[in-house]
């Protein structure tokens, strides 16, 4: 889960992203959460799972539902202290609980000292045999696996479908651009994403055929350019144990056949809808997607404009409604998307957002904005960073 609020969501993985923007882990609820240095956060719901042998140190817990919100008196109960207990496990040395197989470590979160009763909520951490983890890349890009878990409850996509991950094996890479790619791990029995230590790994990328990769990487991201025609391996060590991922190909240009735009919105229920970005899925005449592409945004018509706190060079671009936004039933807007001689273009509506933290400046007319790209935003918008989306460019997708 993830709580939407007036400015850039903080990373969650914390991730982009609902409850909280801090937490590798959250309760059910998302008034709980609890965070973790060297761990690659886990979306989806308790048990959430771990690779074994993993370790959790210096455990920062959260307690949203305790904090008053801009001093109003009706407010949230406020409570000054969380006090954090983790069972199932020994901790080592080091104050760090590891993740053991037949031993899952349950995390309960007590509110203390509250002006009323908050109930105690508890989370579980199970292990996931090393030998059952699979490793994947993204680069970027929304999975259709994962969307539900990342922004904590419905969407809607219009345009081009969310790519599987199975798009991505092996991954295509544009020629002589450096590709950002993330490192993701998953439990080959359910598909679910694993919890991981970074710092506790290394990568191999070997040539296979042509030129040698240049490769840089502070996992579990990875900075890749080749020359085209050139496909590498490239193999995780976990643990001590080697986890395959797919190869990486590079092509050239020619290879681009046409571009496709996904938009995705988070559903708010009666408040109507919000936008979360734009995705560009640029393709090869056999319907392979090439990731890595530096496209360029555009929005041709309509109420939403590029985040300008962001370069939006790339498959993925943030938006914001423009506000203040007109009270009516739907909004619409005509995005571009384009790399060379390639433009696609995507028309869609969605039910206005209506909720409360509407942002409002004295610089837009009572009717709204309109928004283009290049021209004046006409005042505040809301910035729905994604953490993706921090997660997607932190590693975490």
């Amino acid at each position: 889960m993830r709580t939407f609020s007036l400015g850039l969501l903080l990373p969650v993985l914390g991730s982009a992203i609902l409850a909280s923007g801090c937490d590798d882990l959250q309760t059910e609820s998302g008034a709980f959460g609890v965070s973790f240095p060297d761990f690659v956060q886990v979306p989806g719901t308790s048990p959430f799972p771990a690779v074994e042998s993993t370790l959790l140190c210096d455990a920062e817990s959260r307690c949203d539902a305790c904090e008053s919100e801009n001093g109003d008196e009706n407010a949230a109960a406020i409570c000054a202290e969380l006090s954090l207990t983790i069972d199932g496990a020994v901790a080592d040395e080091n104050g760090c609980y590891p993740v053991e197989l037949g031993a899952p470590l349950t995390f309960l979160f007590t509110p203390q000292m509250c002006t009323e009763e908050v109930a105690a909520e508890s989370l579980l951490v199970e292990a996931i045999p090393l030998t059952q983890v699979e490793g994947r890349f993204n680069a970027g890009f929304f999975e259709i696996e994962s969307l539900t878990s990342y922004i904590g409850g419905a969407s809607e996509v219009f345009g081009d479908p969310l790519l599987a991950r199975a798009a991505l094996a092996p991954l295509q890479i544009l020629a002589d651009h450096r590709a950002t790619l993330n490192i993701h791990l998953d439990d080959g029995g359910s598909g679910r994403e694993v919890g991981w230590n970074p710092s506790r790994s290394s990568l191999a990328v070997d040539s296979l055929a042509g030129d040698p990769a240049t490769v840089e990487n502070d996992l579990p991201s990875l900075y890749v350019e080749a020359s085209a025609g050139a496909r590498s391996s490239a193999t995780l060590t976990l643990y001590g144990q080697p986890v395959s991922l797919p190869d990486i190909v590079a092509v050239d240009e020619e290879a681009i056949d046409h571009i496709a735009i996904s938009a995705i919105f988070s559903d708010e229920g009666d408040d109507g809808q919000r936008p979360l970005g734009l995705e560009a899925h640029v393709f090869d005449a056999a319907g392979k997607v090439i990731a890595g592409v530096p496209v360029a945004w555009r929005i041709a018509e309509g109420s939403l404009e590029l985040d300008e706190n962001y370069e939006n060079v790339g498959a993925y671009a943030e938006v914001n409604e423009c506000v203040p936004r007109r009270r009516k039933d739907q909004q619409r807007a005509v995005v571009e998307a384009s790399f060379g001689a390639h433009t696609a273009s995507l028309e869609f509506e969605w039910r206005a957002y209506q909720g409360p933290d509407v942002y409002v400046t004295e610089e837009c007319a009572d009717d709204g904005c309109g928004c283009r790209t290049g021209s004046p935003s006409g005042g505040g918008a809301l910035l729905l960073a994604m953490g993706l989306l921090l997660f997607r460019r932190s590693g975490r997708s």
